[in-house]
């Protein structure tokens, strides 16, 4: 029998909530939006912009929305390249965030690896955030990157290659990696 989704430990949140946790909590409550939906979309924004610092050295803003993604519903977050009516984001859709992460279920098989069969070693909520991470995270390296080999690839072979990176941020994490050196295997694998 699988494991219950692990939250994130007490010990890595601060003690008191950054002002600026606490007023954009507020705001979004104010719209109507429940807390749980709010704190693990505020803590997926927090975990995109450490990856995006630790891969590009500088950030883009990261959007807290308080509407659902329109073109697909079940998207949590996105990179949004900069057009001429927006600037460079990312973008994470607080409605229902806590439910639809709770549909996600990846394991870990006996030697570490992801896997979609049932084992008894469910990823952690932490490490099912760094996995939107990096593929949103993977979305901006490879926009910015000019002649990216990927250009070439089929869509499967696209596709592929996406949830590879995905999967090694969230098996390092699993090992004990530091973000520093998760960023560098996205680095290397895009």
């Amino acid at each position: 029998m699988a494991e219950k989704r692990e939250q994130r430990e007490p010990e890595s949140k601060p003690e008191q909530e950054s002002s600026e946790r606490k007023i954009l909590k507020r705001r979004l409550l104010q719209e109507g939006l429940e807390e749980k939906d709010i704190d693990i979309s505020i803590d997926l924004g927090e975990t995109i912009a450490q990856l995006d610092f630790f891969v590009f050295g500088n950030n883009i803003p990261v959007i807290l929305a308080d509407f659902e993604c329109q073109q697909d519903r079940n998207t949590r977050a996105l990179y949004a390249p900069e057009t001429k009516k927006q600037k460079e984001s990312y973008l994470v859709y607080v409605p229902k965030m806590s439910e639809s992460l709770e549909e996600v279920k990846f394991y870990f098989d006996e030697n570490g690896n992801l896997t979609a069969e049932e084992t008894n070693k469910l990823i952690t909520t932490q490490e099912l955030l760094l996995q939107i991470a990096a593929h949103e995270v993977r979305h901006r390296l490879q926009h910015s990157i000019k002649n990216l080999k990927t250009k070439t690839k089929t869509k499967s072979e696209k596709e592929h290659d996406s949830h590879l990176i995905e999967f090694t941020a969230v098996e390092a994490l699993h090992r004990g990696k530091t973000l520093e050196e998760i960023a560098e295997l996205i680095r290397e694998n895009s």
